[in-house]
């Protein structure tokens, strides 16, 4: 929407030559606005003003009617020369334009960075795990925010200062905003030129779009075209938490964001402890994939592996590739680096298989199936380790005759089921996990298997049957103590159970017959 301005009709015709005056901050806005998008002018009455709507002519010049608005029209400058621009411009950079003077694009701090303890509630339940904070998108809370660029208006303003129009073309120089209905760009200084229908912004660029924001140091934008190139960039896709660097980033009219020279990590901001750098990375935010090519993982900036090409995901919806890898460094384990494959085989079923290296201990492998029914949800998950090297744990003592380390050129192992089902009158489940030892957990522990370390691993078997007053099941349950110096849960081989419930009149009857037995392993 262009920008309003006060004027008595006297003063119509000079403003709209665009030539005979230098203006101050609010004229700069309105002359910015008359070569982006159609313009409105206001002179002010007591309960009404008139206002003027002005629109690009098929000739290139203005054509321009007069209405007359209710309301309170905006006050009209009491000079026309030029003002100080040190005495213009607000101190706080960082502070919101007055409500009347335009659109409003929030400054990026920290690449919208927030820290867990300023994050609410909802906002703490959808942070990612082992993050200490969020990338909290600021709310566009100016007119048309909702709208698609293509049928939004224009709106610009500015702070300072004053507009030098030539050849058709407005050289804008203060603190400048411009919003076309989502899309929002903030800088320094812009080059808008009529003819070529181009925009070219200069200093602290910054472009945001919903789950978007793009700096940089320069800017072109074709208005037409929707065509953008910022150069010397950071980018972050908020939802996923992606940010990264580039030389360039450049997006033709499509939705695809093609990246030079890029880096790319999910680490807070100021923390670098992995990252992926590729010569050319292309993200396409409408299918949520990524393709990069001669891609370089840095650990700490030292190189630790390279591929020639990769496709990935950059937020949480399925498809198939690449899933963000872990890395973690201990005495006991050296370098332990996972690299997650994610399957998407089916609109009800997926797997995730993660080859992952322990630098003290060698290969592994985790893997995970998931299934959804409309009678049964089931999760099938297992992890191998082949003949363990031991780890290098300074605090354990080898075995005095062999010279060994505890569970050293052992297969080490893991195996879970999470099963629950209804057929009918007939419901089923199943929750199952066992470790080949005691010490997996705190030797191994997991990376993306769903399944948390306890003294007593539960393995648990039931099936029941249910008529109309009836609920008739059959329990087996065991346990796997992991956990030295704690007693034996009791086995519960089996349970038989028959509920029944009958209602006459005011009476409620209800009967319960439970038969158990219980075996325990103890010496004593």
């Amino acid at each position: 929407m262009p920008k309003t301005m006060s004027h008595n009709s006297n003063r119509l015709l000079s403003a709209l030559h665009l030539y005979q005056t230098k203006c101050v901050a609010k004229t700069a806005i309105f002359l910015l606005s008359c070569l982006l998008a159609p313009f409105q002018v206001l002179a002010e009455t007591n309960d009404t003003h008139s206002q003027w709507e002005c629109r690009a002519g098929s000739d290139g010049g203005w054509v321009c009617n007069q209405q007359t608005v209710p309301g309170k029209a905006f006050p009209r400058p009491e000079k026309s020369a030029p003002l100080d621009i040190e005495d213009e411009l607000f101190e706080d950079e960082e502070e919101d334009l007055p409500d009347d003077s335009g659109p409003q694009v929030k400054l990026a701090r920290n690449l919208d960075w927030v820290d867990e303890e300023a994050l609410s509630a909802e906002e703490q339940e959808k942070m990612a795990s082992g993050c200490c904070g969020a990338y909290i998108e600021p709310p566009r809370d100016y007119p048309d925010a909702n709208l698609d660029p293509e049928d939004a208006p224009l709106r610009v303003a500015s702070r300072s200062t004053e507009v030098i129009q030539e050849d058709n073309t407005a050289y804008l120089e203060g603190k400048v905003h411009l919003t076309q209905g989502y899309r929002q760009v903030r800088s320094d200084n812009a080059t808008v030129n009529q003819n070529e229908r181009t925009v070219d912004l200069a200093g602290n660029v910054q472009l945001r779009e919903p789950g978007l924001l793009l700096t940089g140091d320069t800017a072109h934008v074709n208005m037409d075209s929707k065509d953008i190139q910022i150069n010397n960039s950071d980018y972050l896709f908020h939802e996923s938490g992606v940010r990264g660097t580039a030389d360039r980033i450049t997006r033709p009219s499509g939705d695809i964001f093609y990246i030079d020279n890029a880096t790319y990590t999910t680490c807070e901001p100021g923390n670098n402890a992995w990252k992926l750098v590729s010569s050319e990375v292309d993200i396409n935010p409408g299918t949520g994939i990524a393709h990069a090519k001669h891609v370089r993982l840095e650990v700490k900036d030292i190189p630790v592996m390279y591929v020639p090409w990769m496709r990935f995901p950059t937020d949480d919806r399925r498809a198939t590739g690449l899933l963000f890898p872990s890395f973690e460094s201990s005495e006991d384990n050296g370098l332990d680096f996972a690299q997650p494959i994610y399957l998407n085989l089916a609109p009800n079923y997926d797997a995730t298989i993660t080859p992952r290296y322990l630098e003290d201990r060698g290969p592994m492998v985790e893997a995970e199936f998931r299934h959804m029914s409309k009678t049964s949800n089931t999760i099938l998950a297992g992890a191998f380790l082949s003949d363990d090297d031991g780890g290098d744990d300074s605090d354990e003592e080898p075995d005095t005759v062999t010279g060994d380390r505890e569970n050293e050129g052992e297969d080490r192992w893991l195996a879970n089921i999470d099963h629950t089902g209804r057929f009918g009158k007939w419901s089923t489940r199943i929750d199952y996990t066992r470790v080949s030892d005691d010490d997996y957990f705190q030797d191994l522990d997991n990376t993306t298997l769903e399944v948390s370390s306890r003294t007593h691993l539960v393995q648990l078997g039931q099936i029941s049957y249910r008529r109309s007053n009836w609920l008739f099941r059959l329990t087996g349950k065991e346990y796997q103590t992991i956990s030295e110096n704690t007693r034996d849960q009791y086995d519960l081989l089996p349970r038989l159970e028959a509920r029944g419930r009958y209602r006459f009149g005011d009476f409620e009857f209800e009967l319960k017959n439970q038969f158990s037995s219980y075996d325990h392993n103890d010496d004593d």
